[in-house]
This record gives structure tokens, C-alpha cells and sequence, in this order.
């Protein structure tokens, strides 16, 4: 058994970002996973269609939460009052938007 998924890669603000199209994991051979995923590709595509209206707020929603670790982990490595680290990140950070506007 293998595991296998197909992934999308984009540049994004310079960055290389990975999506996840499909995960095919428990397929026996590189062929059969393929092959599944042949069998499957028109409800892939409209499953992508579907979620396409909502990459926007999951790539804000995925930088917000970025910004707030990169915070946190510098509040806490900076002070050892944990009090004080979590106040300061409350009163950095913008409110976590909604996945579904």
C-alpha cells in the first residue's frame, strides 16, 4: 500500500504555496491511485469549483493565524509572563475572520 495525493503548487507574493486536490492514500499501486483518481475526476472538479469562492477567506483566515503564532511565539520567548505575552497578542492581532463570509 502506498500513500499518494495530488497536489497543486502556485507562487503566491513570492512564496511557493501546496494545495491539496486529493488524497488517495491506501491505494495499492501508483496505477490504481491514478486510475481512481481518473474514475473520480468529474466530482474532483466540481468539488474545486465549489470551494473555489472560498480560497480568498481560507488563504486571510491561514495568514491571520500565521500572524498570531508568529506573535505568540515571540510574546512568550520575550517575556515569561504568560499573562502579559497573551495580552499583548490579543491587542495585535485583527479579528480571525470568518471561513464563510
Amino acid at each position: 500500500m502506498i500513500s499518494t495525493a495530488l497536489v497543486e503548487s502556485y507562487r503566491q507574493d513570492g512564496k511557493i504555496r501546496h494545495r491539496l486536490i486529493a488524497n488517495l492514500q491506501g491505494a495499492e499501486s501508483l496505477v490504481a491511485a491514478l486510475g481512481r483518481l481518473a474514475a473520480e475526476r468529474e466530482a474532483v472538479r466540481k468539488e474545486r469549483a465549489e470551494l473555489e469562492s472560498s480560497i480568498p477567506h481560507a488563504e486571510e483566515f491561514y495568514q491571520v493565524i500565521t500572524t498570531a503564532v508568529s506573535t505568540v511565539t515571540t510574546a512568550v520567548a520575550s517575556t515569561a509572563d504568560v499573562t502579559a505575552a497573551t495580552q499583548q497578542v490579543t491587542s495585535t492581532l485583527p479579528a480571525i475572520p470568518s471561513l464563510h463570509p
